[in-house]
Formats: structure tokens, sequence, C-alpha cells
């Protein structure tokens, strides 16, 4: 009889920790195969340089020799879930990876994390009261909000529908630059001018 409570406790947690995924957006696409990696790691920086304008988006490795650009990207977040917005308004930080081989390439968004950066007061009676910024830290595949990130001193029903909020903004963010992604790597990018 042990073994089988066993195998169910088992279960139970390799399901708990499958659902807490954190999030994440993968594809592998083919293009012309006579495009080299160089060429399309070209193509990419481009891409980013053209749709990464903060100073906090930056390219930590181009690597010509691998195939492989790393960044750093950044969502502005203001709440759709409009009761006590001002304490969740802040950003949705992201890494993207593309790696290049002759013809296809593989792009990755991934390590969603949210952090508030504002947070709001109140009026009640003579008191003058704050509430700090309300950060939801990496964002995972998970429906509701994970129960050991849930805040206690806040409502369990606000917090999964600005959880799920953060998820449908980054989500749209995402969708919005693979497609300018995608159309990138189909124009050659300039010739390269070493001598100048």
């Amino acid at each position: 009889m042990k073994p089988i409570y066993f195998l169910l406790l088992l279960s139970f947690v390799f399901s708990a920790s499958y659902g807490q995924q954190p999030l994440y957006y993968r594809q592998t696409i083919t293009i012309d195969t006579s495009t080299n990696k160089e060429e399309l790691l070209d193509r990419a920086r481009l891409w980013f340089t053209s749709n990464f304008t903060s100073s906090k988006e930056v390219i930590q490795v181009a690597d010509r020799q691998y195939g492989e650009l790393v960044c750093r990207g950044v969502i502005p977040y203001s709440s759709n879930v409009f009761e006590q917005s001002s304490a969740t308004k802040g950003q949705i930080s992201f890494d993207v990876k593309i790696y290049f081989k002759t013809g296809r390439y593989k792009y990755e968004f991934t390590n969603f994390r949210h952090e508030g950066i504002g947070g709001y007061e109140y009026f009640s009676g003579a008191e003058d009261n704050k509430y700090p910024p309300t950060s939801f830290g990496l964002l995972t595949t998970d429906t509701l909000i994970p129960k050991e990130r849930f805040n206690r001193a806040i409502d369990y029903k606000w917090q999964n529908k600005v959880w799920n909020d953060l998820k449908m903004v980054a989500g749209l963010r995402c969708y919005e630059l693979v497609e300018l992604l995608k159309k990138q790597m189909l124009l050659p990018a300039p010739a390269r001018k070493e001598n100048w």
C-alpha cells in the first residue's frame, strides 16, 4: 500500500512543478537555404535596433561564429485591471535568444519578469496610507498566480486578474515582435563596409 501512496505523491509533485513552467515563446523558422548564419544574424540585429529603443534594452551577445544573438527587452506595463492599477505600473523585462544556422533560425522569448515601480496612496480619516509597488516576478504558464507568490494582504481574485493581464500584455508584444522579425529576416541586410 505504501508504494501506491509514494507514486501518487510523486505524480502530484511532478504535475505541480510542470504547471509552474516559465512563460516562453519559441519557434524554428526555415527560409532560403542559401542564406548563411552570418547574414541572418545581421538581419536580426537590424530588427533589434529598429524595435528595441529603450536604454534598458541591449544586445548582450552577438556571436557570428556560433550564430547566436542574445538580447534584453522591456515592455512598459500599465495595468488593464483598473482597481489599484497604479501599484502594478512598471515593466516586464524579458530575454530574446535567436540562434542561426544556414537557411533557418530559432527564436526564444523567455524569462518574463514583472517589476512594479508604481504605488499609491489613499486617505482614511486623518491618516495617510501608502501602498508600495506590487511586483509579480517571474511569469509562468499557470492560469492562477502560484500559491507561494500569493500575497495574503491583497485580494486573491485581483491578483489573478493582474497575473493574467501581465501574460496577455507580454504575449501581445511578443506576437508583434515576432511578426516584425519574420518580415526583417526575409530582407537582405545592407552590405558591411569594413573600410571606412
